[in-house]
This record gives C-alpha cells, sequence and structure tokens, in this order.
C-alpha cells in the first residue's frame, strides 16, 4: 500500500495504528508514514523502490497506489520499477524484487 489514506481500514486497525503511533486520535494516518507523501526524501537519497503490484487487487486500487507512486518516482528522478503480478507472489518474483534492490543499492553487500 502506497497511499495510506486510500485504504480501508477496520476500527482495529486503526487501534494499533494509534498505539504504535502511526496515526492521531481522528483516525488519520500521520503523513509522515505515507510512502507516496514522501517520495522526495527518497529520491534525494537514491533509494531504489521496486513494488509488486495486481492491478485486478480489490483491496488496494493499483491506480491510486502502485501506479501513483511509480509515476511519481520518474517524474522526481529516482530510480523505480513496477513488478505486476497476481496478489499471489511467488519466490521467482520475489527474488527479481530483492535483486532490483540489491543491484540499485548504493554499497556493495
Amino acid at each position: 500500500i502506497c497511499d495510506l489514506e486510500s485504504w480501508q481500514k477496520t476500527p482495529q486497525e486503526m487501534e494499533f495504528y494509534r498505539a504504535a503511533g502511526l496515526a492521531g486520535n481522528d483516525n488519520q494516518l500521520l503523513p509522515e508514514w505515507d510512502p507516496l507523501k514522501n517520495l522526495e526524501s527518497l529520491v534525494q537519497n537514491k533509494v531504489p523502490m521496486a513494488v509488486m503490484y495486481d492491478p485486478e487487487d480489490p483491496a488496494v486500487s493499483s491506480e491510486e497506489n502502485a501506479e501513483q507512486l511509480l509515476q511519481k518516482m520518474t517524474l522526481l528522478g529516482g530510480i523505480s520499477k513496477g513488478i505486476v503480478q497476481e496478489s499471489q507472489f511467488s519466490g521467482d518474483e520475489i527474488e527479481e524484487l530483492v535483486n532490483y534492490t540489491l543491484n540499485h543499492r548504493k554499497t556493495p553487500v
């Protein structure tokens, strides 16, 4: 989930987020924890962003989340890659994600 505001949260989830300091008493998640609202610092620090998503996922809108994040990363000049997959990811897809991230690190492993 890239845009936390677009995600429908249950009362139990909101209780957890408040207890963890991720949400205020108004039931809104704090913007500093929202990846979509914090891309500038990721781009400035050359943090690679790989996003696996399913455009058909009924729970998380790819247009409001992954696709928007990838578009903004590109506009800001960031390093990003979208991996379109079904909701259930295989070991090969996860390996692709890990390899992409490792290949774009600032420092070697």
